[in-house]
Order: structure tokens, then C-alpha cells, then sequence
């Protein structure tokens, strides 16, 4: 992913944007930069992560948006968690009109507040 934020941040400042990508420790207790939207796609893996993960993406923004296999392990426990904890959540189901090889009906973007 940094790569690809290397390779594009040319095109994304023509544009008028401005993107960063990092590595996170989500059990690190050290401290996140802020941004205004976190952006994750597939990072719902171990349910023991599932609280550090949810208190990092905090930390980093007001806002994330997560594109998350929801047939995966665990993705029903974040979302639970999510919603425990305060956080809105409006999904959106990834359908046929993108331009993928993968089965849409496994795939949804989660908008978190």
C-alpha cells in the first residue's frame, strides 16, 4: 500500500487530495497520527485484535471507511463490537457494477463514526 501511495501521490495532489499510508501496530500504546478518514480493506482477521484495531482507527480519525470480506472469520464480532462501543455504522454491499473478479456478494464497505 505505501508503494501504491508512492507511485500515486503526484495524480492524488493534482487532484487537489492528499493521502498517507502507514504501518500500524494496533497493540502498540504509542501514538497515531490524525487524519481525516482511515481507509482499511480486509484488516478483520483475529478476534483478539478486534479491540486494539477499533482503538487505533479511533485514535487516527473521526471517520473510516473499511471494505471487509463479510464471510471472513470474525467480521460479525468487529461489527458487534463496533456498535458496543458507540460507533455508526452504514454499509453499503459491493455489487456487480464494479469492475472486479471477486464474488460482490462477499464484500461490503463499512462507513464508521
Amino acid at each position: 500500500l505505501v508503494h501504491n501511495v508512492d507511485m500515486n501521490r503526484d495524480a492524488i495532489q493534482i487532484a487537489g487530495g492528499n493521502v498517507e499510508a502507514l504501518d500500524l501496530d494496533w497493540t502498540s500504546q504509542t501514538s497515531v497520527p490524525r487524519f481525516h478518514l482511515v481507509i482499511g480493506a480486509d484488516i478483520v482477521y483475529e478476534p483478539y485484535l478486534f479491540p486494539s484495531l477499533l482503538s487505533t482507527m479511533r485514535q487516527a480519525g473521526p471517520r473510516a471507511v473499511l471494505v471487509q470480506n463479510i464471510a471472513r472469520k470474525g467480521t460479525a464480532e468487529f461489527k458487534e463490537l463496533c456498535l458496543s462501543e458507540g460507533a455508526c455504522i452504514d454499509i453499503s454491499r459491493l455489487n456487480h457494477a464494479m469492475e472486479t473478479n471477486i464474488s460482490e456478494e462477499l464484500y461490503e464497505a463499512w462507513f464508521i463514526s
